[in-house]
């Protein structure tokens, strides 16, 4: 039998002489024949074992042999090898607005809540909550967000379906916080629940407490189902921003330009896998409708150079989507960023900036770590950043 397990056959073997050894020691007035026939007797419950279980795997379905997980590094693909699929919907009719700002205590917040309703004069509500992420979430939410993704197999999923769990809960808990704060909350609520269908939620925070409630979590603990999936848009802005948007004038394309960076190489984040989830197979009708472009090689003077001839040619792209990773770092000991860089580059166009500040990382194929940090047009080395920490004065940093 084909399915037969050879490790049976060597078991047999193996157990069989070792009854008979040991027979002539625990019985030496056994007769040769009976010491046979007993090893032989073991040979035979062992064999039958054996061809049962060949029997049984031949009539079981066979099961799905398991992938291998491994991550490799995903070829750069062309434009027409980026599937894509753009669904532009019309304007919501009503729109939420949470303007979040820091209380006074540790983990104490402010929200203020202006819902337009189509139609009815606007309204608005303050409530002042408590909220806060513990480490362990922090790093459940990276796992669950990130590892997961890529590496699916036991005890993975167990492990989710806790993360999941705790997900929802925290998902509850802060609508309890907002929603249910006071009277005016609930009314709010009560008026918008049902129109979140056709409502355009936008998050407004500043840069450094973006990242101090995941809004993105929040959800109905009635349906539990989160408010971003509910909403017709779900979106984040900050309260002041330096530069008001120009809008486009109306053309025929639309232009997109996918802005792909991936400075670990194989250690990070696979190529397509965050893109592929937004654009997904544009149909040929489609394709006459948006115009979207790869920029490659990801680097901060490529996208320069991209956008100014954009520009220069009359056609200057509407969307950039940048996909990638973004760090916040704050100067300390009097180390500015601008200071590294004038270290790195002699020439630099902006002064010196100090504070905290948002940077994304580009990829830089120039140098041997291929990490760049841009703040605007700021481009920052990360181990010049690491190095600086580690000394004491701008000269011993850059000899």
């Amino acid at each position: 039998m084909k399915n037969f397990d050879r490790k049976y056959l060597i078991a047999a073997v193996f157990l069989s002489a070792t009854t008979f050894v040991v027979s002539i020691w625990l019985f030496p007035e056994w007769t040769l024949s009976g010491r046979a026939l007993v090893g032989l007797a073991v040979a035979v419950i062992i064999g039958v074992v054996g061809f049962l279980a060949a029997a049984r795997q031949a009539f079981e379905k066979p099961s799905a042999p398991i992938p291998n997980f491994k991550l490799q590094p995903e070829p750069k693909p062309s434009l027409e090898e980026v599937p894509a699929v753009l669904v532009i919907e019309k304007p919501a009719k009503h729109r939420l607005r949470l303007k979040q700002t820091a209380g006074t205590d540790p983990d104490t917040y402010n929200a203020e809540i202006n819902f337009d309703e189509d139609g009815q004069a606007p309204r608005s509500v303050d409530v002042k909550f408590s909220f806060k992420l513990f480490e362990q979430d922090h790093k459940d939410l990276r796992w669950y967000l990130e590892d997961f993704l890529q590496y699916p197999l036991d005890p993975a999923p167990k492990v989710a379906e806790r993360v999941e769990k705790r997900i929802s809960e925290i998902g509850a808990e802060l609508f309890k916080a907002v929603f249910q704060a006071n009277d005016d909350a609930r009314d709010l609520w009560a008026t918008l629940r049902d129109k979140l269908d056709d409502t355009r939620v936008e998050i407004i925070t500043e840069i450094k407490q973006a990242t101090a409630i995941p809004w993105e979590l929040i959800r109905d603990p009635k349906t539990d189902v989160p408010l971003a999936l509910r909403a017709q848009a779900f979106v984040r802005a900050q309260p002041n921003p330096a530069q008001k948007a120009i809008l486009p004038k109306e053309e025929k394309k639309i232009r997109i330009l996918l802005v792909i960076c991936r400075p670990g190489k194989a250690d990070d984040v696979p190529f397509r896998s965050v893109a592929s989830r937004l654009i997904k197979g544009l149909s040929e009708s489609d394709r006459e409708t948006f115009q979207l472009d790869v920029l490659r090689p990801p680097t901060f003077d490529q996208l320069a150079k991209v956008l100014r001839e954009a520009k220069a040619e009359g056609t200057p792209y509407h969307v950039v989507h940048f996909d990638g990773h973004g760090m916040y770092l704050e100067s300390k000991e009097g180390i500015l960023p601008s200071q590294i860089l004038r270290g790195l580059m002699p020439m630099m166009l902006t002064g010196e900036h100090s504070g905290s500040h948002g940077y994304l990382v580009f990829e830089n194929p120039k140098l041997p770590f291929r990490v760049n940090l841009s703040s605007q047009n700021r481009i920052i080395s990360q181990r010049s950043v690491e190095r600086s920490r580690q000394t004491q004065t701008r000269q011993d940093r850059f000899q």
